[in-house]
Formats: structure tokens, sequence, C-alpha cells
């Protein structure tokens, strides 16, 4: 593992970085450059998981306790019975007094210690990982739904995690100054190719007077949006008068490049192409 420092894995703009010492915590561990152990932050997240799993255990006990108050009957006895559980009140092999499966024999103290130990092994980590890489497309799915239905608690948390991280998104932007630079070349070229050459760039010019008109009569930010984005997945929008909307710049971040139908809604009503005086 290389040693490296906060300072140069930011300007490489790299989100990790090891210097070989210890934490106050003595972890020797990769740190986060936003700040933070990164092995602090697991064992946290392995105690919070294991809280929660017992707390769940506890719960579901509480809310099936007849699957618990079970009396004492052999194995044969529950087979007979059709009951899942048996319980012979001695103690297995490894002490625990409790029940059994009735298929497999198996004791649920003796399961109950396993989970715990995977859990503070990290193995509950490992599972959920691989359960997250088979099902990768849903989650990704399930994601994108999520945030289309909560996009004002969405553009919320971002912008206050912004907030909170001026300084670190001050040092990303530094460091990928030369990647930035080459982003807004490309855009400025685009919007080149997208105008045409009949069209009428008074038009264009009175939507960005309206913009900076209602911005300072609002005092909210507005952008001169593209209704049909230029840099769409289905189809590129033109950089024309109709194609141009004035809206706040919080909506239009959030828009991005998204067809009107996938962000507004199938049922949205295009807006008026009209110039205000």
């Amino acid at each position: 593992m290389q040693v490296i420092t906060r300072k140069e894995a930011i300007a490489q703009g790299l989100t990790k970085f090891f210097t070989g010492k210890p934490c106050k915590h003595g972890h020797i561990s990769e740190h986060w450059t936003a700040g933070g152990c990164i092995e602090c932050q697991l064992s946290k997240r392995r105690v919070k998981n294991a809280e929660r799993l017992n707390a769940e255990w506890e719960k579901y006990k509480q809310n099936n306790q007849n699957r618990f108050d079970i009396p004492i009957m052999s194995r044969q006895e529950a087979r007979d019975a059709g009951s899942n559980f048996y319980f012979t009140g001695q103690a297995c092999v490894n002490g625990h007094t409790t029940k059994r499966n009735t298929n497999t024999r198996e004791c649920y103290g003796c399961r109950d210690a396993k989970r715990n130990k995977y859990v503070e092994n990290g193995m509950f980590q490992l599972y959920s990982k691989r359960s997250r890489e088979r099902h990768m497309e849903k989650r990704k799915a399930d994601s994108k739904a999520w945030k289309m239905r909560n996009a004002d608690h969405v553009r919320a948390y971002t912008k206050k995690w912004s907030q909170k991280n001026k300084e670190y998104l001050r040092l990303y932007r530094k460091a990928n100054s030369a990647q930035r630079l080459f982003e807004a070349h490309l855009r400025r070229k685009k919007v080149i190719e997208a105008t045409p050459e009949w069209v009428n760039r008074n038009l264009i010019l009175a939507k960005y007077k309206e913009r900076e008109k209602i911005s300072k009569l609002t005092g909210v930010v507005y952008h001169v949006d593209h209704y049909y984005p230029l840099q769409g997945k289905i189809i590129c929008g033109l950089n024309v008068p109709w194609n141009l909307q004035v809206i706040t710049a919080e909506e239009n971040l959030a828009k991005n490049n998204k067809m009107p139908e996938e962000f507004y809604g199938e049922n949205h009503t295009p807006p008026t192409w009209g110039i205000a005086a």
C-alpha cells in the first residue's frame, strides 16, 4: 500500500490515502480524503449492525413467542405432531439449552452464536456485498425510481452536504481543474454545433435577458434550460428559441440531461415558447 499524504491524495483526485501511522484508536488503515479512518468507520458499522440485528431478533421473539414456548418433546414426537421445532430440555454440545430444527437438528443457540461471529468478523458485510452484486441492476433501478419520487429530499440533502463540505469541494475542483476546463470546452462546442446558422440569435439573447430580469426581481437564481437537452440519451435538441425555457437553477441542475417526460412526467404540458418583453 503506497504511503501518501492527504494533501497529495487530494491533488491527485484520490478518495483515499495511507500514511502508515496508526489513528487515535490504534488502527493502521487507509483514511478517506474527506476525513475519517476507514477501519474506525467499519468498526462502528459492525457495532451498529450487531445492535440492529439483536434488536430485530428480540422483536421477532416477542412477536412470535408461541414459537419459542414449546413443550419438552423428542424429535420423533415433534415429527408426529407436525412441528418444525422440538425441545428436549438438554444442552447441546456447545452448552446451548435452546430448541432445535426438526428437519436438520440444528441448535438455534449455535445458529445465533454463528451469526454473531459473522457480524463481529465482518462476514455480514461480505455477504451483503455479494447480495448487492447479484442484484446490482435491480438495486440501480430501485434507487433511480426512489430518487425520482423523492427529488425534493435528494436536492435538500445534496445542498446540505455541499454546504458542509465546502473545503473538500474546493480542493476537489482545484485538483480536477483540467477535467472541468475540458468539460466546459466540450459544452461550448456542443452549443455551437447545436445552433443552426439560420436561427435568429437575437431571440436567443432575449431569453437570457429574460432570465437576468426574473433573477433580479425574485432574488432567486434562474437558468436558461434546453427543454430537450443538447446531450440527451434518446434525442438531442437544438439551441433555438423554442427549445429554451427559464427555470430555477435548482430545477435545472436536478433536470441535468433528462428528457422532459422522464423529469416532469408523461402528462407534463410543454412551456409556452413566447419571448418575454
